[in-house]
C-alpha cells in the first residue's frame, strides 16, 4: 500500500510501460519542492531497445485531492500539448495517467 506522500517505483514502471510501449525500470523517484496544486515527481525510466540502453528523465503530476477553483489533469495535459505544439517553451507531455493509476 502507498503512502499519500510516496510513489511507488514499480507501479510508476508499469503506467510508463503502457503509456509508451516496450519495458521499463523506474528508480531516482524523488518528490520536487514547488507545483502549489499538484504533487511533483520526478523519476528515471530505463529501457532497452534492440540492446541500446535508454535513460529518460520524466516527471510525474499528481492531483493531492480535491480542491474548488483547479483546472483537471486531462485540461492540463491538454493545454500543455496544445501550447508545446505552438512552439512555445513547455516541458514535453509524453502521457496521462487515467484515475486508477
Amino acid at each position: 500500500m502507498s503512502r499519500p506522500n510516496s510513489v511507488e517505483a514499480e507501479k510508476l514502471a508499469r503506467c510508463t510501460a503502457r503509456a509508451l510501449g516496450g519495458e521499463y525500470t523506474v528508480d531516482g523517484v524523488r518528490r520536487l519542492s514547488g507545483g502549489a496544486s499538484r504533487e511533483t515527481w520526478a523519476f528515471d525510466a530505463h529501457s532497452t531497445l534492440d540492446g541500446v540502453a535508454a535513460t529518460e528523465h520524466l516527471v510525474l503530476r499528481r492531483d493531492p485531492g480535491a480542491s474548488s477553483g483547479q483546472i483537471g489533469r486531462s485540461t492540463e495535459f491538454l493545454l500543455l500539448d496544445a501550447v508545446g505544439r505552438a512552439g512555445a517553451p513547455v516541458p514535453l507531455v509524453r502521457f496521462l495517467l487515467e484515475t486508477d493509476d
